[in-house]
């Protein structure tokens, strides 16, 4: 293309901008009253989002938040509806005012439908619409209906625990076969797998001091899964935390209990000095269980595995592991200086201590670097890599990067 002008102005012709569309409407209840801040969606007709539009408000289209987004019956209109509720505002959808209108201005022209979440009721739709360039689409009603709650207590949680949430995901009609929803041929366990993260859980809701609960905006008459995590909202380190119980919604005494896991501790020293080793980078890993292990190796690149933090007196504790049926687990500890320390297939039992007593590790040579400008000046925050040349494989150079310190200097 042509190169940046950088000494005099250039003429580069006549723009032609495509003339839009404007779609406005408002959202009710059955009772004709306004419904606040629901997050109102434009998606193709065959329940994806609008590639055209998404390519104009920044979500790339297919591929990207439009294969969370396929259709469901029942109303349940987007699949994980939970995910969904966590990227408001970010996925081109708009917000009700306070007397349930909105407005979609600009919008590229073509034939969608309109999808509404809103945290009291179940998802809504206003399908079959189409719009020509520069017209104005005007007095769209969507009517929302009454949504039912899942009420109950989940009892047993230790005050140590934080953030701790039930989710609701919605029960394939056709468990184990071709199903009716994204998911629904892909077995109980993939769905188990899925739900861990949100990805699968239609609602979401706090748990109170006392232990109650109230998930509402279901559908009513529907079956629903649920269980308790902890956790960040939707995070890729949030933990299931009980058993999966199925009811239906309406039902308001639910009893879920909080499951502790097991913990595993250890004391890290210089294996020559005895001296605890106290900055660690660990990574802990659950394999064995099949399918699940692609769970625990997400939560291992995702979650509390992320990065180096410092263990006073070297002490190293784990809680909260919740093997699945066959899995064991696999513990990394690394720190700059020393040889790499891993134990493969530690059994865990479903609640308590496993103590691997003293772990010992051997020192290494290091490669100390100073990154300076052209006017020889200190570099903060960057990145080195050191690339090694190995033969036959084997040779694991530590793969804990450390940031630089303010001085420039940084350890590999």
């Amino acid at each position: 293309g042509a190169s940046r002008p950088v000494s005099e102005d250039v003429d580069i012709g006549t723009l032609v901008l495509k003339r839009g569309a404007v779609i406005s409407g408002r959202v009710v209840d059955n009772q004709s009253q306004p419904i606040a801040n629901a997050s109102v969606m434009r998606r193709g007709n065959d329940g994806a989002q609008d590639p055209a539009q998404a390519q104009v408000r920044g979500m790339g289209g297919r591929g990207g938040f439009g294969m969370m987004m396929g259709g469901g019956p029942g109303g349940m209109d987007f699949m994980g509806g939970e995910a969904m509720d966590l990227m408001r505002g970010m996925i081109g959808d708009v917000l009700t005012d306070a007397d349930g209108r909105f407005e979609m201005p600009n919008e590229v022209p073509g034939d969608f439908s309109l999808r509404v979440r809103h945290a009291e009721h179940p998802p809504a739709s206003r399908d079959g619409l189409s719009l020509a360039a520069g017209q104005t689409m005007a007095d769209v009603l969507i009517v929302m209906e009454p949504g039912a709650e899942i009420r109950g207590h989940v009892s047993a949680i230790p005050e140590s625990a934080k953030n701790v949430r039930v989710l609701a995901g919605r029960v394939a009609q056709n468990a184990g076969g071709a199903g009716n929803d994204m998911f629904g041929g892909m077995g109980a366990q993939f769905m188990d797998m899925m739900g861990d993260f949100a990805l699968a859980a239609e609602r979401s809701a706090e748990v109170a001091t006392d232990g109650t609960f109230a998930v509402k905006g279901l559908p009513v008459g529907q079956r629903f899964r649920i269980w308790v995590t902890q956790g960040g909202r939707g995070s890729f380190s949030s933990q299931v935390c009980s058993e999966r119980v199925e009811v239906q919604s309406g039902t308001k005494d639910v009893e879920l209990r909080f499951d502790p896991g097991s913990t595993v501790t250890a004391k890290v020293v210089d294996a020559k000095s005895g001296k605890p080793v106290e900055v660690l980078y660990v990574r802990d890993q659950l394999e064995g269980g099949g399918m699940a292990d692609m769970m625990g190796a997400m939560t291992g690149m995702m979650g509390r595995n992320g990065r180096s933090r410092t263990y006073p007196q070297g002490i190293v504790t784990l809680s909260d592991l919740r093997p699945k049926e066959k899995q064991k687990l696999r513990l990394t500890i690394e720190a700059i200086g020393y040889r790499k320390f891993e134990q493969r297939e530690i059994v865990l039992p479903p609640q308590g201590t496993v103590d691997l007593g003293t772990v010992r590790l051997e020192p290494m040579p290091v490669v100390r670097v100073e990154v300076k400008n052209k006017k020889g000046e200190p570099v903060a925050e960057a990145t080195v890599r050191l690339r090694g040349q190995r033969q036959g494989g084997g040779n694991d150079i530590a793969s804990m990067m450390e940031n630089f310190a303010k001085i420039g200097r940084a350890h590999v």
